[in-house]
């Protein structure tokens, strides 16, 4: 019935409470069970019910029953619970209200007693007794029993306070008033549950006549009873004879689970096919044919002294947007210049040409030398800032491990050799990389457990004196170097090593419609530019140009650094985007910083190797921009979109860099903008602009 229905499930959590009382014994309780089931004793009950007795006494039996209920106060009314179902004038629920209840002053006065240490008697510990009466409900809450290993068996009932002002046991657990004052949740748990309560029908009437009473069976229900009289049951109809079922087929013609069988219940179970459901969209093309006539108008063509790569020019050594032949020879003399101010360098050039029996003038021998390396210098500075850039430390020097990469890369460690095994390599390093004068600009800049580009340099000479300088067939130190930059050094070499940074410029950068997509976000990558410009670590203004650590916390903070996309690779498009600097020690500033062009660069560089997907791949797997896709799968083990064979450094490019860079940008301001401060808010083109500068005006100028 609809009644049973409603109530089940309520004996657990609305369990019938009959009373509380006292336990048989007395014992520890645990500190919840303390504050909610100890009450001081009553002192003004027994008066009260004197007085109730009185009035009663005094209005007499006849006196109706609200007017007895307005006299007596209610705390006397409230006499004892019912143990099972709603009370009958539907004023309470059962066994929501205990049999004595302290009046407020009462616990007040016992609070105040015990706060003063003058209250002259222990406070009554109350058991909870259940309703029906059954063995073991008279639920206790003894520490002893907590503690005992559970018992399966074993009724118990779990109690909670109810905390004021918490909703959430609000339309589901009841609240208890406790004899305390206090209110509390309960949960009853049991093998045997009152459910619900299942109201049985009511029995036939009595017999009232012989017939009744002499009956064979057992008195029908009502309904039967009523339907059993004469002409109250259906009217007769003549037999009809049931035909039989028509006989199965031979064969099915339906779509049925199990088609080989033919057994009778194999004709009604039919299978479910898989419904696939197409959906082509169909392309409503219109044509129409307009005809304008528009004036000529002549239009600029698109030069470099009008892009926004036009202040390089002026600022770059080369005096050029291309480190052109002229100067990389500068850069030569200089760092040639440089070698020949080490004594112990110069000395061993000397020393090697005269234990050479076809030793030729030292003039002579410097001259080839110098040549050998002059040709080959292009392919000398690349490959020292691709190993630079692999170190640990400083991307400006070629750390030790980076050394040993470059060493094994081109094939120069022989361990059968007596002059050029793997420690031999190590001394050649140390060697090199030793600075005279502690005083000087040299010392300043130079780091002391790597080299610079002049001393690696001066390291291709030694190595090349100690693999074939010392050889019996061949004792010329300038074929020897000659040997070793055609058998080990170019050939060994990974293309990205050797590459010059014009390539990317002359056949991705300088083209107009990269210059139109800059130009477009030039506001937004200068204040990204200046914002990136970290203070100093010891402290101070910042510096003008942006460097490394600021380009690597850019990446970091707008996410880019990822699988796809490494430290190495932020660390290569970073150094190779600097136009070439003569002097390295004298301009150190300007050889590891980036002005904003060469900026401008690094971020070409970073799109065309990032390799961002499309617009359509994105429209495709569902994604509203390329940030959220780069969110995704950050945290993805797969890879969501799959990744693009022009994707790394020296892959080969498919798509335009002006539309790598137009996504690549979007989500690098994006990136940027999803901070801390702004999680939660939209991304807003202006928005993230303001943030930038403000950002920066805080760093100072």
């Amino acid at each position: 019935p609809e009644e049973a229905k409603a109530s089940v499930g309520k004996s657990r959590w609305q369990p019938v409470v009959s009373e509380y009382s006292r336990p048989n014994r007395a014992s520890d309780l645990p500190e919840i069970a303390e504050k909610l089931l100890t009450a001081p004793r009553p002192r003004y009950a027994p008066q009260d019910l004197s007085k109730a007795i009185k009035k009663v006494e005094e209005l007499g039996s006849s006196a109706p029953e609200e007017e007895v209920k307005r006299e007596l106060p209610e705390m006397v009314q409230m006499h004892r619970p019912v143990t099972r179902g709603p009370m009958a004038d539907g004023g309470r629920e059962a066994g929501r209200l205990p049999l004595v209840l302290l009046t407020p002053e009462e616990v007040m006065a016992a609070e105040q007693a015990q706060a003063d240490g003058t209250l002259d008697e222990d406070p009554m510990q109350l058991a909870v007794k259940l309703a029906p009466q059954r063995p073991r409900t008279l639920m206790t809450f003894f520490t002893d029993q907590l503690l005992r290993p559970s018992d399966f068996r074993r009724p118990k009932l779990i109690m909670f306070e109810k905390v004021k002002g918490s909703r959430v046991c609000e339309g589901v657990m009841p609240n208890y008033v406790l004899p305390n004052g206090k209110q509390a949740h309960f949960y009853y748990y049991s093998q045997l549950v009152d459910e619900c309560e299942v109201m049985l029908r009511p029995p036939p009437p009595r017999p009232k006549t012989l017939k009744d009473a002499l009956q064979h069976t057992i008195p029908l229900d009502i309904v039967l009873a009523e339907v059993n009289k004469p002409g109250n049951g259906p009217s007769a109809a003549p037999f009809r004879p049931v035909p039989p079922p028509a006989p199965f087929p031979e064969r099915h013609t339906l779509r049925v689970r199990e088609p080989h069988s033919l057994k009778p219940a194999a004709f009604g179970v039919l299978a479910k096919p898989i419904m696939q459901f197409v959906i082509v969209p169909e392309r409503v093309v219109q044509h129409e044919t307009r005809t304008t006539r528009e004036p000529i108008r002549h239009r600029t063509p698109w030069t470099l002294p009008i892009s926004i790569f036009k202040p390089r020019k002026k600022e770059s050594d080369a005096k050029d947007w291309l480190d052109k032949v002229d100067l990389m020879k500068k850069m030569f003399l200089k760092d040639w210049e440089r070698l020949q101010t080490k004594d112990k360098f110069l000395q061993f050039l000397l020393r090697e040409n005269k234990s050479n029996p076809k030793g030729v003038p030292p003039d002579a021998f410097m001259a080839s030398m110098q040549k050998v390396l002059e040709e080959n210098y292009n392919a000398i500075a690349c490959a020292f800032e691709y190993y630079a850039a692999l170190g640990s430390g400083s991307p400006h020097h070629l750390q030790l491990n980076s050394y040993s990469t470059f060493l094994d890369a081109a094939q120069i460690p022989d361990p059968e050799s007596f002059s050029i095994k793997r420690s031999d390599c190590d001394t050649i390093f140390i060697t090199a990389n030793f600075v005279q004068d502690k005083k000087s600009k040299m010392y300043e800049v130079n780091d002391e457990h790597a080299l610079m580009r002049f001393e690696f340099i001066e390291m291709l000479v030694r190595v090349a004196s100690a693999k074939y300088g010392k050889d019996v067939d061949n004792q010329d130190l300038v074929m020897g170097l000659e040997r070793l930059l055609r058998q080990n050094f170019l050939p060994n070499l990974p293309g990205v090593a050797i590459v010059h940074n014009n390539t990317f410029r002359e056949q991705r950068l300088y083209f107009e419609d990269v210059d139109l997509v800059l130009k477009k976000h030039k506001a937004m990558l200068q204040a990204i530019y200046s914002r990136y410009r970290l203070p100093p670590k010891g402290g101070g203004l910042r510096k003008k140009m942006l460097y490394m650590d600021g380009w690597a916390m850019l990446l970091e903070d707008a996410k880019l650094i990822d699988d796809n996309f490494t430290v190495l690779e932020a660390r290569l498009c970073y150094l190779w985007a600097r136009m070439k600097v003569i002097d390295e020690i004298n301009e150190y500033d300007r050889y590891t910083a980036h002005t904003f062009v060469d900026f401008l660069e690094a971020i070409g560089r970073l799109a065309d190797v990032k390799a961002l997907p499309s617009q359509d791949e994105l429209k495709e797997f569902g994604f509203e921009n390329v940030y959220a896709w780069l969110v995704e799968q950050a945290t993805s083990p797969t890879e969501i979109i799959p990744r693009r064979p022009s994707m790394g450094i020296g892959a080969v490019a498919t798509r335009p860099l002006s539309e790598k860079l137009d996504i690549l940008l979007d989500c690098l301001f994006r990136g940027i903008w999803d901070d801390q401060k702004n999680k939660g808010h939209e991304y807003d083109y202006a928005e993230c602009l303001k943030h930038v500068q403000k950002i920066d005006k805080a760093l100072g100028p």
